[in-house]
């Protein structure tokens, strides 16, 4: 079985050396309208189209991760094939130990009967299964149980019919799947399996929780880094007694040691509680800050609310910042109708172990209090920190485009960062604070060439870039490049 040789994430901008995704799988395809609601979709997507917008996404990281494999594959990139080498049922599917699909590793894993056998059991269990619908399940190739398990979708043989098979939906599809930060986070060396708050997600993490064990940190002791609370009693936490909920976009880890983490619509007081106590008892973790959002689908993470961009750099969404703090205090009546029922303060707790016994408490009053804190005191940046606010902080806009994620991007490395092109006044915002703007499919094109031609990717792209992905069906599935993430190794700054 693979193994994955190190797992380490120290900040959110140091350079990006292997990561977690999801293409969208069949699934995403075949949910009716009438059920979007049920699994978390806003509006029913084009797949074929989602599919083209990820590969894009895909190619980038393999140029930045694995250039190597992308190479042996660059006469098929422009072939009709093309998206075949991005989706790990196919015969040409490009595996990489950089860039992971959870389809492909979850179809090695299920080469194991051992394995094979646990999993269909669980999700058995959880989707309320038969045994002869499990038995067929078991039956099934790898490579055609990990579709199955992730889509729903089971093809079955027919009787007393010319027809030699039909396709059947035997349990909802998990579209999220996508959004691959959300079932999992690489905390330091340990790997965190979140408990979703719906249950239309739970799926996700039986995946990435086995995924974790037997791929991932598929060696004698390494299991125990992983972290789940899965056995965490919520009642054992005064105040609670509902299920403890927590989730990936609710976290960041930011610096050594230091991790953000959202109470929001889908993370609550008692998954946080757990997972400081978890963290601080392992020494994983010397310092927790909480970040009280509002409860609205909205701002569902923190990360739809703020990303780093680079050491000295963050993207906000200004209702929720200082910035916006300081423009309703003018009370012009434009302000006062547009933030009435936005604006509100963000609340920020910060904890740290300061021994076995003791931890000490610490309060921001605003986001940019914090980020800069971080920016300079734990990143060392010697620069003053710079904020950019969604839509360039313009009122009519910064709304909408926060909407479609214009404060979550995925950082490649400090300063060359992932976003939606749709998002074109917090482009622009990042153009004005120094950045270049290049869209995927001219950056894709240009190593393409300079790779046939013998040079070096360094020569293409500059510091302090904007890579705009392009996101029209993307963008509606209600995640940015963050979500789209689970970074499991980046380089120490």
């Amino acid at each position: 079985m693979t193994i994955i040789d190190e797992i380490n994430v120290t900040s959110e901008v140091g350079k990006l050396k292997k990561i977690v995704v999801h293409h969208p799988d069949d699934g995403i395809g075949i949910f009716p309208p009438r059920r979007m609601h049920d699994i978390l979709y806003d509006d029913i997507v084009d797949h074929h189209k989602m599919k083209l917008e990820h590969s894009q996404y895909l190619e980038t990281l393999y140029w930045f991760l694995d250039p190597a494999t992308i190479k042996a594959n660059i006469d098929i990139l422009e072939s009709e094939r093309r998206l075949e080498l991005f989706t790990p049922g196919s015969d040409i599917y490009m595996s990489s130990r950089f860039v992971l699909d959870i389809e492909y590793m979850l179809a090695e894993i299920l080469k194991h009967s051992d394995v094979k056998g646990k999993l269909v059991a669980a999700v058995g269990a959880a989707e309320i299964l038969t045994l002869p619908t499990q038995d067929l399940l078991l039956k099934k190739e790898p490579k055609d149980l990990a579709l199955t398990l992730l889509s729903g979708v089971l093809e079955v043989s027919k009787q007393c019919t010319h027809q030699k098979s039909e396709t059947v939906q035997i349990f909802p599809p998990i579209p999220n799947q996508i959004f691959t930060r959300d079932s999992s986070v690489t905390i330091a060396d340990h790997i965190f399996i979140t408990k979703p708050r719906e249950l239309a997600r739970y799926r996700e993490r039986l995946i990435s929780g086995y995924i974790a064990k037997y791929f991932l940190l598929n060696r004698d002791g390494l299991d125990t880094r992983i972290i789940d609370l899965d056995a965490v009693d919520p009642k054992a936490y005064p105040g609670s007694d509902e299920r403890l909920t927590i989730e990936g976009g609710d976290m960041m880890m930011v610096a050594p040691k230091h991790l953000l983490v959202g109470l929001s619509r889908r993370t609550n007081i008692a998954a946080i509680e757990s997972l400081i106590n978890d963290t601080f008892k392992r020494k994983v973790l010397e310092k927790v800050t909480v970040i009280k959002i509002p409860e609205k689908r909205d701002y569902m993470h923190i990360d739809t609310i703020f990303t780093q961009v680079k050491k000295n750099m963050w993207v906000l969404f200004g209702p929720f910042s200082k910035m916006g703090y300081e423009r309703t205090k003018k009370k012009t009546i434009t302000s006062q109708i547009m933030e009435e029922e936005i604006a509100s303060p963000v609340s920020i707790y910060q904890y740290k172990c300061e021994d076995s016994t003791e931890t000490s408490f610490k309060q921001f009053n605003f986001l940019e209090d914090l980020l800069d804190d971080i920016s300079v005191n734990e990143l060392g940046s010697t620069e003053a920190t710079q904020f950019v606010y969604s839509a360039g902080g313009e009122l009519l806009f910064e709304e909408r485009e926060q909407w479609t994620d214009s404060c979550n991007f995925l950082a490649l490395e400090d300063g060359i960062i992932m976003g939606y092109d749709r998002n074109y006044k917090t482009a622009n915002a990042l153009r004005e604070a120094g950045f270049n703007i290049i869209k995927v499919e001219e950056l894709n094109k240009l190593f393409r060439e300079t790779s046939l031609n013998g040079g070096s990717m360094d020569e293409v792209l500059k510091p302090d870039t904007l890579i705009l992905l392009n996101s029209h069906e993307l963008s509606r599935a209600r995640g940015g490049s963050h979500c789209l993430s689970q970074p499991i190794l980046r380089d120490v700054l």
